[in-house]
């Protein structure tokens, strides 16, 4: 699994599910378009679900 996804949750490459869940939650409530109006809000929070979608996969990890 490329390493750079882990990075766009900010976790390191050994985190569990829960670590993994975690991330994902506290930096979509950041990055979503509705909460931050910023230009690249949208790419960003794009980004970290493509991100989750694959690591919360075992089968895609």
């Amino acid at each position: 699994v490329d390493t750079a996804l882990y990075d766009e949750l900010g976790v390191a490459p050994d985190a569990s599910a829960a670590q993994i869940r975690r991330a994902y939650y506290t930096r979509s409530l950041l990055l979503h378009p509705d909460k931050n109006p910023g230009a690249d809000a949208a790419e960003a929070f794009s980004r970290v679900a493509e991100a989750y979608q694959v690591l919360n996969n075992n089968e895609k990890k």
